[in-house]
C-alpha cells in the first residue's frame, strides 16, 4: 500500500526543494514540490518552530496545496538539549521510516547508507560508525536549542555551509537512484534551491517521499535550523 507522503510525488522524475519564509512563528519552513517555468509549487512542506507554551522546538510535516488537508505522517527531531547525543529525524509514513542525520545517514526502509545528500556536501561518516556520528552531534543539537531560544551565538558552534554557500553537486545517494543539484540566486529570490532527480532505471526506496525528505532535511532544513530562516 502507497505510504500518504509518497502520493504527492507519484509520477514525478524531478522534484524542487528551497527554503520558503512564513508569517508565523515558525523557526524554518522548507518547501518540497515541483518546478513550472520560474514558479515553484509547493506540495509537501517541512516546518519547525517554538511553541508559545512548551520550550524547545516542534517540527512536522504538512501538505501543500491540494495536499494541505492531508494527514502525511509523523517527523521526530530533539525538543531539548537532553535530545542532542541522538541528533537525528525519524520520519515515517504508512508502515514506511526513514532516518536522517546530520552526519550523513541516509537510510529509508531497509536501505542505509552513508551520503553527502545527508551532510550538505561534506564527506558523510560511514555507516558503520553511527555511535561516534551520534557523539558528534552534541554541539550541533545544543546549538539548534540555543538558536531556537534567541542565542545567535549558538552559530559558531556549527560548520554546516549556511544556505547560498556553493555546495558541490551533483551529489547521489540510494546508489544513484537519487541525484542532488544546487540551483544558487534563483528566480523566486531564495538563496538557493535543489533538484532532486529520481532515476526510474534504479531501484526505488521503500518510499519515495520519505526519501525526499530526508534529502530536504539535509541540504536544506538543517541549515535554517542552525542559522535562521532565509531573509
Amino acid at each position: 500500500m502507497t505510504a500518504p507522503i509518497d502520493e504527492p510525488f507519484a509520477g514525478l522524475d524531478e522534484v524542487w526543494v528551497w527554503p520558503a519564509t512564513d508569517p508565523t512563528d515558525a523557526v524554518a519552513v522548507t518547501q518540497i514540490g515541483d518546478r513550472e517555468a520560474d514558479r515553484y509549487l509547493g506540495r509537501v512542506a517541512i516546518v519547525s518552530w517554538s511553541p508559545r507554551l512548551v520550550g524547545g522546538v516542534a517540527h512536522r510535516m504538512e501538505g501543500v496545496g491540494a495536499w494541505a488537508r492531508h494527514r502525511l505522517g509523523e517527523l521526530g527531531l530533539p525538543r531539548f538539549a537532553s535530545d542532542s547525543q541522538r541528533f537525528d529525524a525519524r520520519p515515517r509514513s504508512g508502515g514506511a521510516r526513514g532516518r536522517w542525520t546530520a552526519a550523513g545517514r541516509f537510510e529509508v526502509g531497509d536501505r542505509c547508507e552513508a551520503s553527502a545528500v545527508a551532510s550538505r556536501g561534506r564527506p558523510p561518516q560511514t555507516t558503520d560508525d553511527w555511535r561516534d556520528v551520534a557523539a558528534g552531534a552534541v554541539d550541533l543539537g545544543r546549538a539548534l536549542v540555543r538558536f531556537a531560544r534567541g542565542d545567535r551565538g549558538a552559530l559558531a558552534a556549527v560548520p554546516v555551509p549556511p544556505l547560498g554557500d556553493e555546495v558541490a553537486s551533483p551529489l547521489t545517494a540510494l546508489d544513484g537512484w537519487l541525484t542532488a543539484v544546487q540551483h544558487r540566486a534563483t528566480a523566486r529570490g531564495t538563496a538557493e534551491a535543489w533538484q532532486l532527480v529520481l532515476d526510474p532505471s534504479r531501484p526505488e526506496p521503500a518510499s519515495r517521499g520519505l526519501a525526499v525528505v530526508i534529502a530536504a532535511l539535509g541540504l536544506v532544513h538543517h541549515p535554517q535550523l542552525v542559522y535562521g530562516r532565509p531573509a
